[in-house]
Formats: C-alpha cells, sequence, structure tokens
C-alpha cells in the first residue's frame, strides 16, 4: 500500500475537526455558471470532499463514469429538495460525516464495501446538494456551472484513485 494512502485517510478524518474546512459563510444569493463552477473550488471542504470522493471512485469502482456521472446527478437532486423543503435541523451534522466515511471506504478497499460505495457516495452527494438547496435558491446557471466544478474535481480524484489502484495491482 502507497504511503500516501494513509496519510490521505488520516487528513480525511481530522477533516471535520479544522476550522479552515468551511467554504460557507452566510447563505447568498448564488447566480451565474461562473459563481457556481468557482463554488467547488471554493473551500477547503470542496476541494477534499470532491477530490476524495473521486479518489473513491477511481479507486473502487468497475464503472468510474458511471458512479461519478450518479454522484452528480444525485447533488443536483438534493440540491432540488433542499430549495423546495428549506433548511432542515441536523444537515450539518450529518455533513461532517461524510469524509469520514469515504475516509472507511478508502480503507476498507473494494471487497468489504462493494456493497456499500453506491449507495454511501449517493447520499453524500444528496446530502450536500440539500445543503447547498436550503441555503437560497440557485439560478440554473449556478446549478450548471455548480456541476462543470464538482465533475473538474471529481475527474481529478477519479485519475489519482486509478493510480493508486494501478499501483496497487503492480505490486502485487
Amino acid at each position: 500500500m502507497s504511503s500516501l494512502f494513509p496519510r490521505i485517510v488520516t487528513a480525511t478524518l481530522l477533516l471535520p475537526i479544522s476550522s479552515l474546512a468551511v467554504a460557507h459563510g452566510s447563505p447568498a444569493a448564488a447566480e451565474g455558471f461562473v459563481a457556481g463552477f468557482i463554488h467547488p473550488l471554493s473551500g477547503l471542504d470542496h476541494l477534499l470532499s470532491l477530490t476524495l470522493a473521486g479518489i473513491v471512485i477511481g479507486r473502487l469502482a468497475c464503472r468510474p463514469w458511471l458512479l461519478a456521472g450518479g454522484f452528480a446527478g444525485a447533488f443536483l437532486l438534493g440540491l432540488l429538495a433542499g430549495t423546495a423543503l428549506g433548511p432542515q435541523a441536523g444537515i450539518d451534522a450529518l455533513l461532517l460525516l461524510s469524509l469520514p466515511l469515504m475516509g472507511f471506504l478508502l480503507w476498507r478497499g473494494a471487497a468489504p464495501t462493494a456493497g456499500l460505495l453506491w449507495p454511501a457516495l449517493t447520499a453524500i452527494a444528496a446530502l450536500h446538494g440539500f445543503a447547498h438547496g436550503m441555503d437560497g435558491h440557485p439560478s440554473p446557471a449556478w446549478m450548471a456551472g455548480a456541476a462543470v466544478g464538482m465533475n473538474l474535481l471529481l475527474t481529478v480524484g477519479m485519475a489519482i484513485g486509478w493510480r493508486l489502484a494501478v499501483g496497487e495491482r503492480s505490486r502485487v
């Protein structure tokens, strides 16, 4: 196993206690494609969570592009649900659990978690989308930009995850 892998898991497990992780301040009106595109790149929590989700997908998924598309779709559905339902108690606490869950999925590897991968990542994406929807009523252009920015980070993570998986297979 790569020496990078334990560092990724450790950083993931420690992330929720870091005040640097928060990219959201007070809710603000989100308008336009560019604002949506920049949002996933705007904070350490987004950079790490989306890149880590991509690493999990790239390392563990049999059909990574299908799972990445499902991740983005679940985010957008959660976004619409959060916009429709408004603020809900306990969402922030659930969000804090998402990064350790992804760290667990990476730590355990594909075999024991294969059945958990799709539902876990779908729930994480939908929950993050819901939290964004609760913050306001983002425009369709913002949603499209956020989806593109999110997929950029997922793709970077998938490339890292694929490289980790190839490196592990070559040592066997």
